[in-house]
């Protein structure tokens, strides 16, 4: 089974918002909703207008069974927010437990997916920056200031290409993206 805490406040009227717990035994190419929890029945703190961040009596656990997956060699769990401009939720504590997780194994990030990185990182405002991903992709990268703003993107980069960047050294949010990967991380320019 997977345990797991979770905080939401429901906003009220029709604005809800619904958590979902797929998993997929195909590598990804279909999912099956194990759980799902919207609006009033995810909630535990019922019609607020302002932003919501939870106190520890606001946090409950809930439970979903894997006994039906058991003989399953591998398996993704995906934990899916759909937000319809409500409120935040909140995940902490996620946890495989019981006999029947007995099997059930993390895999790597290395060996579980291709990566995708950005790199030197950090790196200085004259020097180059690489995407590593898959060789047959193609790239878009966009970078963020640290309101929001965005500072800089390019289009159509290859796996290897250097990406010469016109912004002042700080640190960016940055966004890679291809037909099938996108990665968000931090990129420090000195």
């Amino acid at each position: 089974m997977v345990t797991f805490d979770v905080a939401y406040a429901y906003y009220g009227g029709s604005y809800t918002d619904t958590l979902d717990v797929l998993i997929s035994t195909d590598c990804g190419a279909t999912f099956q909703r194990l759980y799902t929890k919207g609006g009033e029945s995810l909630a535990m703190v019922f019609d607020l207008q302002t932003a919501f961040y939870p106190s520890a009596n606001q946090w409950r656990t809930d439970t979903v069974s894997l006994i039906d997956y058991t003989d399953v060699n591998q398996a993704l769990l995906v934990f899916r927010g759909r937000q319809y401009y409500g409120q935040n939720m909140f995940l902490d504590n996620i946890n495989l437990l019981g006999e029947e997780s007995s099997n059930v194994s993390i895999l790597d990030s290395q060996e579980s997916h291709v990566d995708l990185d950005i790199y030197p990182n950090p790196s200085s405002k004259h020097q180059p920056i690489f995407i590593r991903g898959p060789k047959e992709s193609i790239y878009t990268i966009k970078l963020f200031s640290s309101e929001g703003k965005q500072v800089f993107s390019k289009l159509g980069i290859e796996d290897g290409s250097s990406i010469l960047l016109d912004v002042p050294p700080g640190s960016y949010v940055y966004r890679i993206s291809s037909e099938i990967m996108i990665k968000h991380g931090i990129l420090i320019i000195q």
